[in-house]
């Protein structure tokens, strides 16, 4: 069916960019040895599982883009894949040994503890290379309703689904990153909440400079076509993984 053939797709999309970090991983032109941070989630996941690892890189340091979601193991989980991601090329990672999504309150107090301020400061510092997958706020089910996606925001328990769907409509959010929406023009965030992670700035000033990468990762879901083409125009990435099919589509809307 439909599903099985979006799944296809979707490993094949893992395998080409498997295939293309570890190419920019292990590639002797690198000028600086790699600082990885790897986002959350299923397809990130499904990106490393597909990993062939060309040599050992034991200089390689992998950190996640943001803290927890969950008290319990969660495979998704964005400190468990930077784990992973370091063991496969046997090199050394960090975790963010707090929650993903604080109360803006709570955010000033967990950034000045010395064991989050140092992952924090490694993310806003010294990272060059991003791995994340791009989402966008809605999917279409197979009656073609619209359901809003059990994102970060929501699975954090910070967030009710009222408050997302206020800041979409509000907005025109089309994409989401790890927790943070963006529009055409802008990233957007619900307000009173923040996340403990790399920030959106940080994550487009390393997609503007040389010799950093910035890998997203979408494709085999029509839903998020303006997700992709967004993130493009916003300079939230500087490669995009993607299937030809997508990739057709983001062409004949440019020309």
């Amino acid at each position: 069916g439909a599903s099985a053939a979006r799944r296809a797709v979707a490993d094949e999309l893992a395998e080409r960019a498997a295939g293309r970090l570890d190419f920019l991983l292990s590639s002797r032109r690198r000028q600086a040895d790699p600082v990885v941070a790897v986002a959350r989630g299923e397809m990130v996941d499904n990106v490393l599982r597909h990993l062939r690892p060309t040599m050992p890189l034991p200089q390689l340091e992998v950190l996640p883009m943001l803290g927890y979601l969950r008290s319990r193991e969660y495979p998704y989980d964005a400190n468990r894949l930077a784990q992973e991601l370091a063991r496969i090329y046997a090199g050394h990672y960090e975790w963010i040994p707090a929650p993903a999504v604080v109360s803006s309150q709570h955010a000033q107090i967990l950034r000045e503890v010395p064991l989050i301020a140092g992952p924090l400061a490694r993310l806003e510092q010294s990272v060059n290379v991003i791995l994340t997958s791009l989402s966008c706020p809605y999917q279409t089910d197979a009656d073609g309703e619209r359901q809003l996606r059990e994102q970060t925001l929501l699975q954090s328990g910070m967030v009710d689904p009222a408050q997302i769907v206020e800041l979409v409509d509000r907005t025109g959010a089309v994409g989401e990153i790890c927790g943070w929406y963006y529009t055409n023009e802008e990233v957007v965030t619900v307000p009173g909440v923040e996340l403990l992670g790399l920030s959106p700035q940080r994550q487009r000033d390393l997609a503007a400079t040389p010799d950093c990468s910035v890998i997203g990762v979408a494709g085999a879901d029509p839903d998020r076509l303006p997700a992709i083409r967004a993130a493009a125009d916003l300079g939230l990435i500087n490669v995009l993984v993607t299937d030809y099919v997508t990739a057709h589509a983001l062409l004949q809307t440019e020309s």
